[in-house]
């Protein structure tokens, strides 16, 4: 499996295969760009993936709207992972149990899109709640030059419908990310952003509440870009009426 699957440049269309970098490298540029002050908002490390889950809608219980305490309105079968220019036989597969050629979902991880940045590249990670988790997504304190950012760039098909399967239930993250939803802080079009000003139509990369540390001590932010591929088609439902129920 080629090893190159880093950006340290954004691409508004698709990410080349030939631009992409291994983390080394690609730690490299960031060091310099922090020593150097360079992009002192915008130091980013850009890790594109294509994802997709498979789930079992519970259809009767769903048709009726009849769910018991504990009952999930779906099961998750598989969530499946895979770096831009991977080639198909390279995806990543993850289940609740292991099973034939897949990997067992870490719960402890809470946003499963991380798995394979701390089991393939030695990443850590520290999930952040309370008043932690306020300073880092809300206030964003920054040391002097200001913390990089990795940002996950999300291909999906059917966003709306995949993207709290990406989230260990009732998570830190889980929490969060619904929390922005029923607030309607999410736009979820064909880009899914966070809505900094609805009235001056500002949106921003959705911030997660995690810190991430590379193999060399490089402490990242951590943010969202979900690109949903089959927007076009319409949905039947919001991500904040999602969220609600």
């Amino acid at each position: 499996m080629c090893q190159n699957h880093f950006y340290t440049e954004r691409d508004w269309l698709t990410y080349q295969p030939s631009d992409a970098q291994n983390l080394e490298k690609a730690l490299e540029v960031i060091k310099y760009r922090q020593k150097n002050k360079q992009f002192k908002a915008k130091n980013k490390l850009y890790f594109p993936i294509n994802f997709c889950t498979e789930y079992e809608s519970n259809f009767f219980n769903e048709l009726n709207n009849n769910f018991s305490e504990n009952e999930s309105i779906s099961k998750l079968l598989t969530l499946q992972i895979r770096f831009v220019g991977s080639k198909i036989e390279d995806t990543l597969v993850y289940t609740k149990d292991i099973k034939h050629q897949s990997r067992k979902i870490n719960d402890r991880i809470d946003f499963i899109p991380l798995q394979p940045l701390i089991e393939n590249y030695n990443f850590t990670i520290k999930i952040c709640a309370g008043r932690e988790q306020r300073e880092l997504v809300y206030f964003y304190k920054d040391q002097a030059p200001p913390n990089p950012v990795l940002t996950i760039v999300m291909y999906t098909f059917d966003a709306t419908e995949h993207i709290f399967k990406s989230l260990i239930s009732n998570g830190v993250g889980y929490e969060y990310f619904k929390k922005l939803a029923k607030n309607k802080k999410i736009k979820d079009q064909k880009y899914f952003r966070y809505n900094v000003n609805v009235y001056l139509k500002k949106t921003a990369e959705i911030r997660l509440p995690y810190w991430l540390t590379a193999p060399d001590g490089t402490k990242f932010r951590v943010e969202l870009e979900v690109i949903d591929i089959c927007s076009i088609h319409g949905k039947k439902v919001t991500l904040t009426e999602l969220a609600s129920n």
